[in-house]
């Protein structure tokens, strides 16, 4: 990811290295037309921005426990529409909560996600997906930024996107 940045000395685009990883245990159940899955889980997300960037931005890794239900319409039998979200408590939010920045509070985040499967000849298949995650923390006041600079509350907000091809089995 880049993002920009526009300074009385400088105006510039800088990297962003985005990575994470998230693991749930998932139970899906048929209903008929529609199919529901549950999850409940834990994730971990890193916005790390490069070291020539020339303001002040804590790096950011969020860690969480989640849990989300995702519900999928089966337009024909092999063709879905899905939509569902996930409610996240925040553990950690890296550098942000230091005494040096921005001090303690109180975090929580979630999830919207929307999807498709459109099937194509010979058990191929086409799946699309969108996903919005936004974090919100709310500080206690104690970090020197939020007592410099009267910041009460962050956010951050990520929006993703794909489209895959594959093999039914």
């Amino acid at each position: 990811s880049v993002v920009g940045a526009d300074t009385d000395d400088s105006v510039g685009n800088y990297q962003i290295n985005q990575y994470g990883f998230e693991g749930a245990i998932h139970y899906r159940q048929p209903l008929g037309l529609i199919s529901i899955d549950g999850e409940a889980g834990y994730s971990q997300h890193n916005y790390i921005l490069a070291a020539d960037f020339p303001l002040e931005v804590p790096d950011t890794q969020y860690s969480a426990f989640h849990a989300g239900v995702h519900l999928d319409l089966h337009v024909t039998d092999h063709a879905t529409i899905g939509f569902g979200g996930k409610l996240f408590y925040v553990l950690d939010n890296g550098d942000m909560s230091s005494l040096d920045w921005y001090g303690p509070g109180s975090a929580s985040g979630f999830d919207l996600d929307a999807s498709f499967v459109i099937p194509l000849p010979k058990k191929l298949f086409v799946r699309g997906e969108l996903d919005y995650r936004r974090v919100t923390t709310d500080f206690d006041g104690a970090g020197a930024i939020t007592e410099e600079e009267t910041v009460l509350s962050a956010a951050d907000a990520t929006m993703n996107g794909s489209v895959n091809v594959g093999i039914a089995f």
